[in-house]
């Protein structure tokens, strides 16, 4: 059975993943990751934790989607020239209802702590 929960790293390896295969170069910040990684695990560190494989921050698999969908939005819209506030305002307004009521915890504020929460590091 699998587990209806992930962890961050795994958002990570994933989204590094999917951007390979599709022929997208990865972000900066994503490639920086796994420099850092990578350099830990030439300096004899476990690949498991080098990679943040072994901790035990989990989120639902739910949680998990809406922070992989909402980082790439922002990366999006911020190699588009956005500054971050512009770039949650403007996910936030496409999100938002067709009254322009905010989708359930996707205020402009909400969309910026989920993309600090889930991009790579």
């Amino acid at each position: 059975m699998v587990s209806p929960f992930i962890s961050i790293a795994h958002l990570q390896l994933n989204w590094f993943i999917q951007a390979v295969e599709s022929g997208e170069t990865p972000s900066k910040e994503l490639l920086q990751y796994f420099a850092y990684a990578f350099k830990q695990i030439i300096e004899g560190k476990d690949a498991r934790t080098a990679l943040g494989l072994d901790r035990n921050s989990k989120i639902t698999a739910e949680k998990f989607n809406r922070g992989l969908e909402i980082t790439r939005l922002m990366f999006a819209k911020l190699n588009q020239g956005m500054s971050i506030d512009d770039a949650c305002n403007d996910i936030a307004n496409e999100l938002a209802d067709e009254n322009g009521n905010p989708a359930k915890g996707m205020s402009a504020e909400s969309i910026k702590r989920i993309y600090y929460k889930y991009k790579p590091r």
